[in-house]
């Protein structure tokens, strides 16, 4: 899904450029001094998403970090802001269960309509971004967090022309991102799923072209375009600068990029000369690349489309034409990030107009990409993200012909990758930004705590439980054919541990296990309550679990079938609601007898 401003652009380059090469030379690139870390030794305070290191480095918990993903555009704006009912954690755990560590996602508005429902309805606007991130932490994938994909959304809302709104300092559309902006990242700055923020979408692109100008869409029917809407890369140099180190305030380290582009190859002609000659140097293409990258920005992104360089027709795979083009091409950008001190990543790759208007098939679509993703391999690109998963019919687990095998090859990188330990920092890193409490075995050496966390005697979870045989409103023995026993369990990989079992031995009853007294809880945070269950034995077609405070209300349902396997399951609840006088786990029996068994639960803080 891409803007008209990238398709008017993509036409007038390939129409107007011969891209040139030959002026390259990669030996005079200034060396980069280190780049200060954050303390990534302080256990109690790991460093969130993704910071920059020496020599233009990414790194994840202090180690540079690998993973290929792709762009999971939509599931903020088209899904859950129009369609509040959308299951937004199927794509994460698609995601997940292929080992795609990493998204790029729209976190903000895509035009005014999406933006009206932040400034008019902030509380339902934060709700849909919060389920995002929620499922995001859930299967651990790491978020590029595009805050306002278009460039001019926010000019447009304050009625200021491009050129004013982006250069003014002082002006009304600057100050509106600031607010903005912050907001978002205030909201979502201790969340370990935002790897980086992200500006928005190509900015970069209508910069600098007066003929873009009048062209640039938008959905206010009383937005007339002029002269007073061309502007220049000093006019997003100057609104990266102003609204990025208003983010900077809020959140120290995390990388901060502008989502951009990848340059033409006569950025420099342009913006100097108004003209498409002469072609540009290396030197003027990290003189471009520093304009789009001010401080406090640490990175640089391309975005690389096939057709950019070749146009619509592919090329003959079997020569080394695209090897040397897409090498030579990558390269430029690499350098120039690397020359400023800048991390490097690919926002967005592909085949560009050759898919999109149907010329060729699936295996020239794959040979482009298979030479692409070879030749970021070869640069030490450390992270790219497919322009692949954006409409719901290409979500992971419904991509079939060309994507599905596009998104094979990206799932094999990423398998490649962990083999050479290059994803060890990953796995580290979400295993130190979630604060486990385990309730196990060990526990239950403390008097009245069978489950806790940490070593016996300290005591941080549930600190007490009972057993409750009543209809949960305190009538003792309410159910005489009930019981709930502590017993050894042989589970399916050949251990042993202890399990809950939990037995209605006639119909319509109910059993109830309460934990009480919560220990080292926060109203503050978020936590994740995880449990393992199975249920044998049962005289109908299922068992309703239900995890929540009985007094208050706040349960939340599963069916659990009654299948004899151990089945996993787990809940977000807030620190609020389990500060409450009791936790319960209760198993609604629904008039027929049976039994389940409940073991490894966990209460885990998301950080």
């Amino acid at each position: 899904m891409k803007k008209t401003v990238k398709k008017c652009l993509v036409c007038a380059i390939t129409s107007l450029l011969c891209f040139a090469f030959a002026s390259c030379g990669g030996n005079n690139i200034p060396k980069v001094k280190p780049t200060a870390t954050p303390d990534y030794t302080d256990a109690d305070n790991p460093v969130l998403g993704l910071t920059l290191g020496e020599n233009g480095k990414l790194l994840l918990d202090g180690e540079p970090v690998y993973a290929y993903g792709v762009n999971l555009f939509d599931v903020f704006v088209n899904k859950r802001i129009l369609n509040p009912s959308f299951d937004i954690e199927t794509p994460f755990r698609s995601l997940h269960d292929s080992g795609i560590k990493v998204v790029r996602t729209c976190m903000g508005p895509f035009y005014e309509n999406t933006f009206a429902r932040y400034y008019y309805s902030p509380e339902e606007y934060f709700e849909a971004l919060d389920a995002v991130v929620a499922a995001a932490e859930k299967y651990e994938v790491g978020i590029f967090a595009s805050v306002s994909w278009c460039i001019n959304v926010l000019p447009d809302w304050t009625g200021e022309h491009m050129h004013e709104a982006l250069s003014n300092r002082e002006g009304k559309t600057i100050a509106l991102a600031k607010k903005y902006y912050t907001d978002v990242v205030k909201r979502y700055k201790d969340s370990p799923a935002i790897w980086a923020w992200e500006f928005g979408n190509e900015y970069n692109l209508g910069a600098d072209l007066k003929s873009m100008a009048n062209v640039v869409g938008t959905f206010l029917p009383w937005i007339e375009r002029s002269e007073a809407d061309y502007y220049t890369s000093y006019d997003v140099q100057v609104f990266y600068e102003e609204v990025g180190k208003a983010i900077r305030e809020v959140d120290p380290y995390r990388l901060i990029v502008g989502g951009d582009a990848e340059l033409s190859s006569r950025p420099a002609a342009l913006r100097k000369n108004d003209s498409w000659s002469p072609a540009d140097t290396l030197e003027d293409i990290v003189d471009s690349t520093k304009l789009y990258a001010p401080d406090p920005l640490g990175g640089v992104s391309s975005h690389f489309y096939h057709s950019n360089r070749f146009g619509n027709e592919l090329p003959d795979y079997s020569t080394d034409e695209a090897d040397k083009t897409y090498d030579k091409w990558v390269g430029w950008g690499i350098e120039a990030a690397r020359s400023l001190g800048k991390g490097y990543y690919v926002g967005e790759y592909g085949p560009g107009e050759a898919l999109n208007n149907g010329l060729g098939n699936d295996d020239m679509w794959n040979e482009c990409v298979k030479h692409l993703l070879d030749s970021f391999i070869r640069q030490d690109v450390q992270i790219s993200l497919g322009w692949l998963c954006i409409n719901d019919f290409r979500t992971p687990e419904k991509l079939t012909g060309f994507y599905k095998d596009w998104y094979e090859t990206i799932v094999n990188i990423n398998t490649d990758f962990r083999s050479h330990g290059k994803q060890d920092n990953i796995d580290r890193y979400w295993s130190k930004v979630k604060k486990t409490i385990d309730f196990d075995e060990a526990a239950h050496k403390v008097t009245n705590a069978f489950f806790c966390c940490g070593n016996p005697g300290t005591v941080l979870g549930f600190q007490d439980y009972y057993i409750d045989l009543s209809n949960g409103w305190g009538q003792s023995n309410y159910n005489t054919d009930a019981s709930v026993d502590i017993v050894d369990e042989t589970l399916e990989d050949g251990s042993t541990c202890k399990v809950f079992k939990l037995a209605n031995n006639a119909e319509n009853s109910k059993t109830m296990i309460k934990f009480d007294s919560l220990k080292g809880i926060s109203k503050d945070k978020r936590y994740k309550l995880s449990f393992r269950l199975k249920t044998t034995g049962l005289s109908g077609d299922g068992m309703l679990v239900k995890i929540g405070s009985p007094v208050f209300f706040e349960q939340t349902g599963i069916k659990c079938d009654t299948d004899g396997t151990w089945q996993y399951f787990e809940f977000a609840v807030d620190g609020p609601s389990i500060q409450k006088s009791t936790y319960s786990f209760t198993a609604y029996f629904e008039g027929q007898k049976g039994e389940c068994k409940l073991y490894d639960l966990k209460l885990v803080e998301v950080k």
